[in-house]
């Protein structure tokens, strides 16, 4: 009876474990829409009010409370607090931010592309750079998309096949 007890455990737990990388698919889409809908947000305040950065990241980080935007609430502290370079700060505070999600580096190349250029450039090469990072984001996320739709359903099922393939060796 313990030995069965023992066996379905290890069938729920490989099972579980096929579910949690399915769900890490599902995540990525939600960050990197996240992301999405923070940047044009931002690049709508940025063609209407054209306001410096520390106004325009107050505004718009108070709006929701998802990672995207606590990374500019962290950006817009830090710009308070050192007057720093933009890039930096949104380095480290995109870094912060991210470090713990399953967000690949491509994804990351891109939330980092924002700090290099956003209040940096003129009006027009922003507004270029912003276009181009709104087209390279639609393409990750239609590849996360794809990616979960096709890979989500076989992690699941690995998860349980493997831990009964390996409940039955211990049989």
């Amino acid at each position: 009876m313990l030995k069965i007890m023992g066996l379905m455990a290890l069938v729920t737990a490989a099972g579980f474990a096929g579910v949690l990388k399915a769900a890490e698919l599902k995540e990525r889409i939600r960050l990197l829409e996240d992301f999405l809908k923070m940047m044009l947000d931002l690049k709508s305040r940025i063609d209407y009010f054209k306001q410096p950065l520390l106004p325009l990241f107050q505004q718009t980080s108070a709006k929701e409370d998802t990672p995207a935007y606590v990374l500019l609430d962290r950006c817009r502290k830090e710009l308070q607090e050192t007057h720093g370079e933009i890039r930096n700060i949104w380095l480290r505070a995109a870094e912060e931010t991210y470090r713990k999600t399953p967000l690949t580096k491509e994804d990351m190349q891109s939330v980092l592309h924002l700090g290099s250029f956003i209040g940096q450039t003129d009006f027009e090469n922003q507004k270029i750079q912003f276009d181009y990072l709104e087209k390279r984001l639609e393409e990750q996320l239609t590849e996360a998309r794809e990616e979960s739709r096709v890979k989500g359903p076989m992690y699941r099922r690995i998860g349980f096949f493997g831990g009964a393939v390996a409940a039955l060796v211990l049989l």
